[in-house]
């Protein structure tokens, strides 16, 4: 979100052009969804978990 905004401020600026930040929005797209990602894969070990013996 904060990488999105800060390109936003530079394309406002005319630091960035349109094809420029389009392209540099797509990455950060891709950073995000990769990211969310992580959660979708189980862990192959669970650290902070005990199990409980019956």
């Amino acid at each position: 979100m904060a990488l999105s905004i800060a390109g936003m401020m530079f394309a406002a600026v005319g630091y960035l052009s349109p094809v420029a930040g389009a392209i540099l929005q797509e990455g950060i797209d891709v950073a995000a969804v990769l990211n969310a990602l992580r959660v979708a894969v189980p862990p192959k070990f669970i650290i902070d978990f005990e199990p409980v013996e019956r």
